[in-house]
């Protein structure tokens, strides 16, 4: 990244000001491009679109720099399809990938995001319609001396359901962005997130819920592992705008933190402008208890790998929301990165 600072994860509203985690700051990149390359059954495919940003994410509009071209996935209404997508480069570069989800249909999207040591960007829209379904899934790992940045935008129609599984495991920096407009009636999200923020690393989240439309419903966990020296920031914002009466939702934290020096910013934020609407957030944040230690060491294994064993786990859950297959590749990413 240059030194060309741009602001990045900005919070709707600027609240936490004495913290100062209202907004971040990521270097402009001006290189080339990321070459994605999806494989599916059923969707149409298309590639090398000059990227115009239009939608809604989570990173925020000054990072539309960032991303330089866009490939497009688009699913007809009423079929079902699995997609991969891996992303690759030669230089440090960002792309986007736009999503057409037609009525009733149902696409799994299986992203791959790493780097080979240079800046990786990866921007992903999706348009989902009356009665469509999207799982979004991204394994995203990164180098050492590198800087993702993961941003993810929807727009769900009446009875859309967006479903969101992310795992981050850092070697570099990382940056996500994610804002999901739940503009029809009864759509729903289901946002489930693992992260493992390795010592000396930073990882920065920001997440919005917009409950536009009636009876929405929004539940949104995070569970993660700092090491010594780590840094994080998780925004996660409900907003329950004028209208959406009925609407429901709910946000929960779960951070473990292993060693000294760490920092640990985690900022709920619940936005109300409607009155028949129920919004609800809890964060838990600790060590591993002497109970928990002793467990293990009555066992034979050391606090080094009962650390670990633990660290694992906050990852290993997000398998049980995916297909088999998708959660073999999970448990395939966690043992070689964490071992």
């Amino acid at each position: 990244m240059s030194n060309n600072a741009i602001k990045i994860n900005s919070l709707p509203v600027p609240t936490w000001n004495k913290l100062k985690v209202n907004e971040s700051f990521i270097g402009a990149s001006d290189t080339g491009t990321l070459k994605a390359d999806i494989s599916c059954e059923n969707s149409d495919v298309s590639y090398g679109q000059a990227y115009e940003s239009s939608c809604p994410t989570g990173t925020g509009r000054d990072t539309d720099i960032l991303f330089k071209d866009a490939v497009s996935i688009k699913l007809e209404s009423g079929k079902k399809d699995k997609a991969y997508a891996d992303f690759k480069g030669q230089e440090s570069a960002g792309t986007a990938v736009l999503i057409e989800v037609g009525e009733g249909a149902e696409l799994t999207l299986v992203e791959r995001i790493g780097s080979d040591g240079f800046d990786c960007m990866v921007r992903t829209y999706a348009k989902v319609a009356k009665g469509g379904t999207i799982h979004l899934v991204q394994i995203v790992t990164g180098t050492e001396n590198s800087t993702t940045v993961c941003d993810v935008g929807a727009d769900a129609d009446d009875k859309a359901v967006i479903k969101l599984t992310r795992m981050y495991i850092s070697k570099g920096d990382m940056f996500s962005g994610t804002c999901i407009n739940l503009n029809g009636k009864s759509s729903e999200l289901e946002s489930n997130t693992g992260y493992l923020v390795r010592s000396g690393k930073k990882l920065d989240m920001n997440l919005i819920a917009n409950h536009i439309g009636k009876k929405t419903v929004s539940n949104i966990t995070a569970d993660g592992t700092l090491r010594e020296n780590a840094q994080k920031v998780f925004r996660g914002t409900i907003d329950l705008r004028n209208g959406c009466a009925g609407a429901n939702g709910r946000e929960e934290e779960n951070v473990l933190l292993l060693g000294d020096d760490i920092v640990n910013k985690t900022i709920p934020l619940i936005l109300c402008s409607e009155e028949d609407v129920s919004g609800t957030h809890g964060a838990t944040i600790g060590e591993l208890s002497p109970d928990v230690l002793f467990y293990f060491g009555s066992r034979g294994i050391s606090k080094e790998d009962a650390e670990r064993i633990m660290a694992a786990s906050h990852l290993e859950r997000l398998a049980s929301f995916t297909d088999s297959e998708t959660a073999e590749l999970i448990h395939k990413t966690i043992k070689e990165e964490t071992t």
